[in-house]
């Protein structure tokens, strides 16, 4: 037995744990074994760190095929409430404020419950990995039983997808049960039931009661993610219907989220709000088809959610990636996403007057912000040998990319790899647009300093005016942001 010791509030790293935990067995595999047969049990998130240390265990025994290793050996994998498909924000009040502090005071990403979450980093990263690695290896493979109470708040049957995709993987549901006594016995209704419920998920060669669906999702998959000034009504449902029409065994995943103005793009946490959302829909999507191919189609701040989600989950592959206005610095490691597989081809447009890339992520930058830039409208710089094709400059602003008349090139070059399909934009880069650009990484930091320097100099001398004028300005702004 190995306890972690960690508590949800813990700041342990999740995968760290993992990693120990294999050391753990891996240690008493070279002093006591080797063994005939092991089986690995956790419960919660003991389930997701039994999961990651056997796969790299598999991993390590890959490596070196002349050292056998334990995770040869493992014959079931007993996975008791884990959480498989992550916490859900929405399950329980204390996930739920948990889940609300960690994206708006960054430090608090460090909690173990954070890394946790559905969609996290973590999460997604192990989903991948798992779905992968039972689709394509050719070792025996575990028999794997995931065990759910009925009245369990945080985890339900519908959160293990990519542990019941294969075959030799059960549910067993335990009656009256929830999260935190499923595998007690005592001062419960009915003990003699549970226990041989529970029996039966480790004694025989396959539950008897357990139970096994089968998925069948599609082949082809493209994620479309709206962005600033967007919703599903816009852009994104005329390049829904353009799939359907180009190829109709195409599913296209569309956000349901609400429409982002460019003040909250401009807060950090609420426009990394929706990246849980992104990173957790591509994971499903593979757990029902492990085979399944990806294309993405992005504008805006969904080109941010794909390029975080790129950089934290390695094994996050799309063919190709179509980039309308996108607000990704220009620096952006494409060289580093072709190595790793995760991306084929890539298209990006941009327009000529789109002031949220060219001046506003621009101003960001000047506040210190290194995670948005202006790849939509100076074009990237680190890409390497990857196929690119930059489509400069659409005539227009910030929506000039999704335009209708733009839509169908689009959706011919995610679809069917065309990159030569791009209708060649009339319009030309604006000097005086993009010398204003570069002058808001200088103008952004004085305005925030002329406002709380106002302010502050108000209140020290007693000038009611100098303060007002301050709040005023920055209300000016907020105003600004939130409704163009």
């Amino acid at each position: 037995m190995w306890n972690h010791k960690c508590g949800v509030l813990s700041i342990r790293n999740a995968a760290s744990l993992a990693v120990e935990l294999h050391a753990q067995v891996n240690g008493k595999w070279l002093a006591e074994g080797p063994y005939d047969d092991i089986i690995l049990t956790g419960h919660s998130l003991g389930g997701l760190l039994v999961r990651q240390a056997y796969l790299i265990g598999c991993a390590e025994a890959d490596a070196d095929s002349m050292r056998p290793g334990w995770a040869n050996v493992v014959s079931r994998i007993i996975l008791l409430a884990a959480v498989n498909r992550g916490a859900d924000p929405n399950a329980r009040l204390d996930v739920r404020v948990a889940s609300m502090l960690s994206r708006i005071f960054s430090p608090l990403q460090r909690l173990l419950l954070a890394q946790i979450l559905r969609g996290s980093s973590f999460i997604t990263n192990l989903r991948i990995e798992w779905i992968r690695h039972f689709a394509k290896s050719e070792r025996r493979k575990p028999i794997v039983v995931q065990i759910v109470g009925t009245r369990d708040s945080l985890v339900s049957r519908d959160d293990s997808i990519d542990i019941e995709q294969f075959a030799d993987s059960y549910i067993i549901d335990i009656p009256d049960a929830n999260h935190d006594n499923l595998f007690l016995l005592e001062g419960i209704h009915d003990p003699a039931l549970r226990y041989a419920l529970l029996r039966d998920a480790f004694v025989h060669h396959r539950p008897t009661i357990g139970e096994n669906r089968e998925f069948k999702g599609p082949d082809d998959i493209v994620m479309i993610m709206h962005g600033i000034r967007a919703n599903n009504k816009t852009w994104v449902r005329r390049t829904k219907e353009e799939i359907e029409k180009a190829r109709p065994s195409v599913l296209a995943i569309a956000p349901e989220h609400e429409y982002l103005s460019a003040l909250r793009f401009a807060i950090p946490f609420t426009r990394r709000r929706h990246l849980n959302w992104f990173q957790d829909a591509y994971s499903e999507a593979l757990a029902k088809n492990p085979d399944a191919k990806f294309q993405f189609i992005g504008h805006s701040n969904g080109t941010y959610l794909l390029g975080e989600s790129l950089k934290a989950i390695p094994g996050m592959r799309f063919e190709r990636a179509a980039l309308l206005a996108s607000v990704l610095p220009r620096s952006f490691d494409w060289i580093k996403c072709e190595q790793r597989d995760q991306i084929t081809a890539l298209r990006v447009d941009g327009g000529n007057r789109d002031w949220p890339v060219g001046l506003l992520c621009n101003g960001l930058r000047g506040l210190g912000m290194r995670d948005v830039g202006t790849g939509g409208f100076l074009g990237f710089t680190q890409t390497g040998t990857l196929p690119i094709r930059e489509v400069f400059w659409h005539d227009g602003g910030h929506s000039a990319p999704t335009a209708e008349t733009n839509i169908p090139s689009v959706v011919k070059f995610v679809v069917d790899g065309d990159l030569s399909s791009a209708v060649v934009p009339s319009g030309g880069i604006i000097g005086w647009f993009a010398f204003l650009g570069r002058a808001m990484f200088v103008i952004a930091p004085l305005t925030v300093l002329a406002i709380f320097g106002g302010f502050a100099y108000g209140l020290r001398q007693g000038d009611p005016i100098a303060s007002i004028l301050a709040v005023a300005l920055l209300l000016s702004l907020i105003a600004l942001l939130e409704l163009i």
